[in-house]
């Protein structure tokens, strides 16, 4: 089973020193202190993957406790920002100060040359995807003999494992399980930073409407709490979700709102020659995310000749932004 205590597990170690070494301190010390007694707490994702246009292939987890209620905070958002940042002209700058006001906090990954992260070449990709699937099915065996009470549950879940092994096989969607299966994991990752740290009773996550939700009966959300369930210490708390396919409309997408500026931003964002395409994206990197250690929190993920690594992006405000 995949979780912190497997030295073994690829995805967990290309991301665990970095943020240990660089995050968790500014996370507890300016984010975690003020909400550790929250219990309920909901995760929005959205991604912005392939896009021929954009330098950076980015991931984006909005963690929100529930300090207000679901509709209310719904329209506040839509009051800020009405649509996607792709199709908006302008971020307003209210936008961008709830952001860094609300007891919410961003976690975004910028995945370069994510198709190698599970592998040097293709056939590493299919390897690590087919084991990992594999000992995961049999992990769901062994539940469904040790648990009879959960058993029926387990059993449609392995029947959703042996379905994606299938496609593994056959080479079939494999671009959709990579993506699959890093979004959940790294989603899992940051969420469990905070159910550890607190006394959570519910935990949902929430994705935009995408076709890699769709594989094998909407098996991500499955994976999310599987992955969930091994990184959060054995914590006893409900977990939801809402299976978002490609052609649905979630009741939720105004909140999806706040990981999609901030994905469309990142996405945007040439860091090797400090620029962006339009104002908006400019207006969402200095206003919010620029010397914000508070609850903005952004990492590369990346292949060097030795294998996987990554770091933590700070972006700072450079003395053009101060003057505007």
């Amino acid at each position: 089973m995949l979780n912190k205590e497997n030295d073994n597990n690829p995805l967990l170690a290309i991301i665990s020193a970095t943020f240990d070494k660089t995050a968790t301190a500014d996370l507890n010390n300016y984010y975690l202190k003020a909400t550790a007694e929250i219990s309920k707490w909901t995760c929005y994702s959205d991604y912005c993957f392939d896009d021929p246009n954009k330098p950076n292939n980015v991931v984006c987890f909005t963690l929100i406790p529930y300090v207000q209620d679901f509709e209310s905070l719904s329209r506040h958002i839509k009051s800020l920002a009405a649509v996607d940042i792709k199709k908006t002209r302008k971020v307003q700058e209210e936008f961008t100060t709830f952001l860094k006001e609300y007891p919410l906090v961003n976690f975004s990954f910028i995945l370069t040359d994510r198709k190698r992260l599970l592998g040097k070449d293709y056939a590493g990709v299919i390897n690590f995807l087919h084991t990992t699937y594999t000992l995961m099915r049999d992990q769901y065996k062994l539940w469904s003999k040790n648990q009879p009470e959960q058993k029926e549950q387990y059993l449609r879940i392995i029947k959703k494992i042996n379905c994606l092994l299938t496609l593994i096989e056959q080479r079939k969607k494999i671009p959709q399980i990579i993506d699959m299966t890093l979004v959940t994991f790294y989603g899992a990752y940051v969420s469990s930073r905070i159910i550890n740290n607190g006394n959570i009773e519910s935990f949902g996550w929430f994705s935009d409407r995408d076709a890699l939700n769709e594989v094998c009966d909407y098996f991500s959300i499955d994976l999310f709490r599987y992955y969930l369930h091994g990184l959060t210490e054995g914590i006893d708390f409900n977990f939801f979700a809402a299976a978002a396919g490609s052609k649905d409309n979630p009741f939720y997408e105004d909140l999806v709102r706040i990981p999609d500026y901030i994905a469309g931003a990142l996405a945007d964002y040439n860091s090797v020659d400090n620029v962006v395409s339009k104002d908006k994206f400019n207006t969402m990197l200095t206003n919010y995310m620029a010397d914000n250690i508070h609850n903005n929190f952004v990492f590369r993920l990346f292949t060097v000749d030795e294998g996987l690594a990554s770091s933590r992006i700070t972006i700072q405000r450079t003395p053009e932004d101060e003057s505007d």
